[in-house]
């Protein structure tokens, strides 16, 4: 995975808690899912996973098969605050 490797960068983030940090996904479950990781390390959800009106308009044809047979790039997004 490469939360691993955004690991340092992430923890600093979090230490600086004007900061927002918006991520995005192919579908809604993979942001739900880093949203997770994110509270995790303390971050604070300030925009829940939401459809992303500026996504893909091309399909792809998704190879997990989640939920559809299709995927839109950064079909959602969520936007997180650093807490300490």
């Amino acid at each position: 995975s490469h939360f691993v490797n955004w690991l340092p960068t992430l923890k600093l983030l979090n230490t600086r808690t004007g900061v927002p940090l918006g991520i995005t996904g192919f579908n809604f479950l993979e942001v739900q899912n880093d949203v997770n990781k994110l509270k995790a390390l303390g971050f604070q959800e300030k925009i829940p996973p939401t459809a992303n009106p500026f996504r893909s308009m091309r399909p792809f044809l998704d190879p997990a098969k989640e939920e559809t047979d299709f995927i839109y790039f950064n079909s959602a997004y969520a936007i997180l605050q650093g807490s300490d």
